[in-house]
């Protein structure tokens, strides 16, 4: 560990650690547990199963994809390796490609299809096997759309908890305060 023991720093350090040792990353092909990664997969698993949105900015390069891959790997419900995530249920991605024609009602239908599986999921007493995410590739592009897409987000990320997805958007490029605000990054 980076911190001792009796330092603040120990306790996040160790359950970033804790967490990330439980996930299904594929070291033969390459991928390093660096500490940028291990940041990622922690707060997006941390997220995630909270339900607080979250919006990761940053270089190419610098695991954004790669960590929600991880994740989305390991979180298999039943089937998943490791008993931590057999406890927390199947993520099921529904995604969407942020471009330069992107529209608020192409992201705001994602977002309800979303929904409406947590809904059948939840009429089925199944809360706890199905997990569904709107997960947001490239909000950068959409942000330079003429069309003005992101609006939507403020009011999509905005509703209670009972009402919402869980939401992960990924950014090579800053994106607006206003939108960044909605969410965690």
């Amino acid at each position: 560990y980076l911190y001792p023991k009796s330092s603040f720093l120990f306790v996040p350090e160790y359950e970033i650690k804790k967490i990330t040792k439980e996930m299904t990353i594929e070291k033969d092909k390459g991928i390093a547990l660096n500490r940028a990664l291990r940041e990622n997969l922690f707060t997006c698993y941390t997220c995630i199963i909270n339900n607080v949105p979250l919006i990761i900015v940053g270089k190419p390069g610098t695991g954004k994809s790669l960590s929600f891959q991880i994740l989305y790997n390991s979180m298999k419900g039943e089937y998943s390796e490791s008993k931590l995530f057999k406890d927390k249920g199947k993520l099921y991605r529904y995604y969407y490609q942020g471009s330069e024609t992107s529209t608020a009602e192409g992201i705001k239908q994602v977002f309800m299809k979303a929904l409406a599986s947590k809904e059948e999921s939840q009429s089925n007493n199944q809360d706890k096997q199905i997990i569904p995410l709107v997960f947001f590739d490239e909000m950068g592009l959409a942000e330079r759309s003429s069309n003005n897409p992101l609006k939507v987000i403020h009011f999509l990320l905005e509703k209670d908890t009972k009402d919402s997805v869980p939401f992960l958007g990924i950014s090579n490029w800053k994106l607006d305060a206003a939108k960044i605000n909605r969410a965690r990054s």
